[in-house]
């Protein structure tokens, strides 16, 4: 039964704090956001890099075809028949 009466409390307490402390929470949200840009730029100067890693290996491997070797059957006799 109380248990809205104290989310009440709690919930218009963080805003009085919120509004008094204005300014340092605006200052860390454009900390926070700066970080995110170049986290962001990092991420994708690793994915340009690993992207084209993979196209020059994929390049490499259209240049050089694989050669397979060609499967042969060995025919069995009675003899290796009977010991198996």
């Amino acid at each position: 039964m109380a248990l809205p009466f104290v989310l009440g409390l709690v919930t218009g307490a963080s805003v009085v704090v919120a509004l008094n402390n204005k300014k340092e929470l605006k200052d860390m949200a454009k900390k926070g956001l700066e970080k995110g840009k170049e986290l962001s730029s990092d991420i994708k100067d690793t994915a340009k890099g690993a992207a084209e890693c993979i196209k020059e290996k994929v390049s490499k491997e259209k240049e050089e075809p694989k050669t397979t070797k060609k499967r042969t059957t060995r025919k069995t006799t009675k003899k290796e028949k009977d010991e198996s």
